[in-house]
C-alpha cells in the first residue's frame, strides 16, 4: 500500500536524522522539516481520502488540533519527567532513546492497522460505487 510505503520511509528518514551527530543540527532541522512536508503530512491527508466530508472534517479537527498539541506537551512532560528524575539529559538519554524505538514500534503497528482499515473502506466504497 502506498501509505504503508510512504509512513514507513517517512519514519526510517526521521528516525535516521535523528541518529546524526550535533554537529548537524542545523541539516537535520532542514532535513527533517523537508521529511515533514513532503512525505508525513501529504501520508496523512491520504488517511482522510475514503471519509465522507463530515468524518474528514471531525477526524483533521481532532487530529490537527487535539492530538498535535496533546502529542508535543505530552511529549515534552515525559521528557521533563526523565531528566528530573535521571538528574541531567545525558542520563536520561538511554530511557529517551528506549522509549523512542518502543514509539516507532508502536507508530509501525498502528500504520499497518490503518492500512488495513483503509484498504477495507477503499473496497467498501468501491463496490458502492460499482452497485
Amino acid at each position: 500500500c502506498a501509505l504503508n510505503r510512504a509512513v514507513h520511509t517517512t519514519i526510517l528518514t526521521m528516525y535516521m536524522c535523528t541518529c546524526f551527530k550535533s554537529c548537524f543540527n542545523c541539516e537535520r532541522v532542514y532535513v527533517l522539516e523537508i521529511v515533514q512536508y513532503a512525505l508525513f503530512d501529504p501520508t496523512k491527508e491520504m488517511a482522510y481520502i475514503p471519509l465522507d466530508e463530515d468524518s474528514k472534517q471531525k477526524g483533521k479537527a481532532a487530529i490537527d488540533v487535539l492530538g498535535a498539541r496533546l502529542g508535543k506537551s505530552g511529549g515534552a512532560l515525559i521528557q521533563q519527567a526523565i531528566v528530573v528524575y535521571t538528574g541531567s539529559i545525558l542520563g536520561g538519554a538511554p530511557l529517551i532513546a528506549a522509549l523512542f524505538s518502543c514509539v516507532i514500534v508502536a507508530w509501525i503497528a498502528s500504520v499497518n492497522k490503518l492500512s488495513v482499515l483503509f484498504q477495507a473502506k477503499l473496497k467498501a466504497m468501491q463496490s458502492a460505487e460499482a452497485e
